[in-house]
């Protein structure tokens, strides 16, 4: 989470408990749950009121924050391209603006499109669209977000009248009419009339609103595209006061300020060299703006050459191993636009600039395929959906442009689909006519050793479908939750035990209490609780990998989860894993701990809200989600042990089954085995 520190936890426990003895273990199920509160100095109530004014970013938590949440600014010479790459790019541009895709008038090419589904369901929806009256964005719903941290007040009826801008476009496009047209410009002239386009998660302090300063953000960076495309698309059937404002406020919140920034001439927003998602987003955006409305060429291909450099940032984000530490949604989302931002220089510089190209871009594109557990399911590690996926219609098009890229099997053929009209107009070329990828072979493991992340599966020859995604790291990654040592199980075609993923955005989610979230901090995480204390945020929070051996029949992976936790009586905490494939396939967890005094140790297992638990004679249990089901086998040493459940309260609400030592002790171990025992 980067230097602010949140040293308080919230776990659940019991007021009263149902107790249950089988054998050597007690199964405890919790009822009427209170919370407790593990403090290390009390400081909840000192920075309470610095906290509320602490808040990050919309879609991400941003590495190196300072206090208000936005990373440092970069040096200018960081950011100024070299003027010898301006000039050569200068000579493969047109000689006056162009965006993306074919004007209205070329009639014929849009015909061609008219036939793809989306084309046709925009179409639809902007015949329905003026006559459907959309709510007002107010002062009072911008502040909000400020005022009682919501933000989903302003930003669902923005989501709302941008899509019905878009669909309006759409239509003006594929069947004109006056009245289609006179709608159309009306929401232009909306959203040009705004205060300011940056999201008001993006503007606490409501600098932007006040018109106090101006920044670029998601928000701003990809509605400035839009309206550039627009303008594009539409050209002069628009009206020329309606050209002029998308062009004086597409200038005045995006280019200018880009540009100033670049030339050393503002301070410099610090997204335009973090390693994460917003990098790839803002720059697809403004870069798209730039070519759609400037006709001056040199000027142009300093947006581009600029864009060139900087994008290398985001690449940077995937390491060497390739992975995404945000998470599979946040791939969908940053990738996805660093391949509009390709595709749009591709298509701007005549082929003689392709960033896809790059071998980190190619690294980066088969992220997915390397996370991938098996049958469509991937981890949620970070701030993804329990249910994450890889967006089909990306897929489609990096497998044409990339022709030697593995993408993974998809659990069935998905409509292509498109977020923007920017997008579809890129995109719609390459996807319309690209299969989905139903099936295919996948290696038998993927490991990620800069990440500490290793996937385990199958192979085609074994009759049970049976894998995990093991995650090690550290605890200040992008879109961090407190998760060393984390797991997910799938049997069959679903998750047994699963990472609870991401919550629902609120101000306190990208703020100095976002470790309150038991979704978020390493209580709703199948992880150990040491001494009654969670894992800590932060880079020195580690994983250290202490061995990763793989054969045909077997994986292993044992890691040092001591530095995770703020315990001075821990002298040792390892957790090893070892997946068996074959006729009897399993994963085998193993928790040892040692410490300098008597202490309480626990670890848990998280489970899917639906699952339902089989507690059974031996002091096993059966786990059912669906039609699959594993079998969990218990077994200590140091003590007896106790099992309690409980039902969080944040995010999807995860069922969380915790095993305790009943007693504190100085060693001990608890090993976890997990078998499939139903067949796919």
């Amino acid at each position: 989470m980067g230097p602010i520190r949140q040293d308080l936890f919230a776990s659940k426990l019991s007021s009263r408990e149902l107790t249950i003895s089988i054998n050597s273990t007690h199964w405890i199920r919790m009822k009427e749950p209170s919370d407790f509160r593990l403090s290390a100095a009390g400081l909840r109530e000192k920075l309470y009121p610095f906290a509320q004014m602490l808040t990050l970013s919309l879609f991400l938590m941003l590495p190196a924050q300072d206090l208000f949440g936005q990373p440092p600014a970069p040096p200018a010479s960081d950011l100024r391209p070299d003027a010898a790459r301006v000039a050569e790019i200068a000579s493969w541009l047109a000689g006056k603006a162009q965006g993306v895709g074919p004007m209205a008038t070329q009639k014929e090419e849009w015909q061609k499109l008219a036939h793809d589904a989306w084309f046709q369901m925009k179409l639809e929806n902007g015949k329905s669209a003026m006559e459907t009256a959309l709510p007002e964005l107010t002062p009072e719903l911008y502040r909000d977000f400020s005022t009682k941290g919501d933000r989903s007040s302003f930003e669902k009826p923005l989501s709302l009248r941008i899509k019905r801008l878009n669909a309006l476009a759409v239509t003006a496009c594929l069947a004109p009419s006056d009245s289609t047209m006179a709608e159309l410009e009306k929401e232009i002239l909306y959203q040009c009339n705004r205060p300011t386009w940056v999201l008001p998660a993006h503007d606490r302090a409501l600098r932007n609103f006040h018109g106090e300063e101006i920044n670029i953000d998601l928000g701003s960076s990809l509605l400035a595209w839009e309206l550039a495309e627009i303008h594009h698309l539409l050209g002069a059937k628009l009206s020329e006061s309606t050209r002029h404002r998308i062009e004086e406020r597409v200038h005045a919140f995006v280019l200018d300020p880009f540009a100033a920034m670049v030339r050393g001439e503002r301070k410099a927003d610090g997204w335009l060299t973090v390693t994460n998602n917003w990098n790839a987003v803002c720059l697809s955006g403004v870069l798209g703006s730039a070519l759609a409305l400037i006709d001056d060429r040199n000027e142009r291909a300093l947006f581009v050459a600029a864009a060139e450099k900087l994008s290398l940032h985001f690449l940077e984000g995937f390491g060497r191993d390739g992975y995404c530490s945000e998470g599979l949604g946040y791939w969908n989302y940053g990738f996805g636009h660093y391949t509009q931002l390709c595709e749009t220089i591709r298509a701007a510089t005549n082929d003689k600039l392709d960033l896809l190209a790059r071998p980190q871009s190619k690294l980066a594109a088969g992220f997915p395929s390397r996370v991938h557990i098996l049958n469509g399911i991937y981890p949620a590690f970070s701030d993804a959906p329990v249910d994450v996926s890889a967006n089909s219609t990306l897929l489609r098009v990096l497998r044409k442009r990339l022709p030697d890229l593995t993408t993974p099997p998809e659990k069935g053929p998905a409509p292509v689909a498109y977020a923007s009209i920017t997008e579809a107009m890129l995109f719609a070329p390459l996807a319309a006519d690209e299969p989905a990828t139903v099936s295919g072979a996948t290696a038998p493991r993927d490991w990620f050793p800069d990440a500490g992340v290793l996937i385990v599966r199958p192979r085609p020859e074994d009759k049970w479908a049976f894998g995990a995604a093991i995650k090690g790291g550290n605890n200040d990654e992008n879109h961090n939750h407190n998760d060393l040592g984390s797991f997910v199980v799938v049997a069959g075609n679903v998750a047994e035990l699963i990472d609870p993923g991401k919550e629902t955005y609120t101000a306190r989610t990208f703020s100095a209490h976002r470790y309150d979230s038991d979704v978020l901090n390493s209580y709703g995480h199948s992880v150990p609780v040491v001494a009654g204390k969670l894992q800590e945020p932060g880079r020195q929070r580690i994983a250290r990998v202490l061995e990763q051996a793989s054969s045909a029949e077997e994986e292993r992976l044992r890691l040092d989860l001591s530095a995770a936790y703020d315990v001075k009586e821990l002298q040792k905490l390892e957790r090893s894993f070892v997946f068996h494939r074959g006729r009897e396939p399993s994963l085998v967890l193993e928790d040892r701990v040692k410490f300098g005094t008597p202490q309480k140790f626990e670890t848990a297992l998280v489970l899917p809200p639906e699952a339902t638990i089989e507690r059974q004679e031996s002091g096993a249990m059966v786990i059912r989600v669906g039609a699959s089901a594993v079998r969990i086998e218990i077994a200590a040493d140091g003590g007896e042990i106790v099992a309690t459940e409980a039902q969080l309260k944040d995010g999807i609400k995860p069922k969380r089954v915790a095993f305790t030592f009943k007693d504190s002790l100085t060693s001990g171990s608890i090993r976890i085995t997990i078998r499939p025992v139903a067949k796919p």
